[in-house]
């Protein structure tokens, strides 16, 4: 699939045990989403992206806007608290991505179901660009 940044203000997190890739995007939980995120990004082997649920834009948005507390455009865990380049705080970004992925249908089907390999350590982190600038 082709290439995508991670989301500014943000993390991109995707699978390392599976056929294909599950990515999701997560933002740091001072900024949300410009755009409603699709919870899984899936690249299969038509080498295009595709979203779970369906429909939504292949290309994740950035975290360019401020959050305002009590909404927010992605679920619970789209959002961390920290530095994206902090141990901790990466941990906390990819057990919210191995939650995300076993609440979803290829979670559910069998993708996480007993799979000792459907943990943090195999859950690969990309840092975004931080632009501390947003006003909006």
């Amino acid at each position: 699939c082709p290439h995508q940044d991670p989301p500014i203000n943000g993390a991109l997190t995707c699978d390392r045990w599976l056929y294909g890739q599950f990515c999701s995007v997560q933002c740091e939980e001072r900024f949300d989403f410009y755009t409603e995120p699709a919870s899984l990004y899936v690249c299969g082997s038509s080498g295009k992206w595709r979203t779970d649920p369906p429909g939504k834009e292949t290309k994740w948005p950035d975290c360019s806007l401020k959050r305002i507390p009590g909404y927010s455009k992605g679920i619970e865990f789209q959002y961390y608290v920290g530095d994206c380049e902090d141990e901790e705080t990466q941990l906390q970004i990819k057990q919210n991505f191995i939650d995300l992925f076993k609440n979803s249908t290829f979670g559910r089907a069998g993708g996480c179901v007993g799979h000792v390999i459907c943990s943090v350590d195999n859950v690969a982190v990309f840092c975004g660009e931080k632009d501390e600038d947003i006003v909006v």
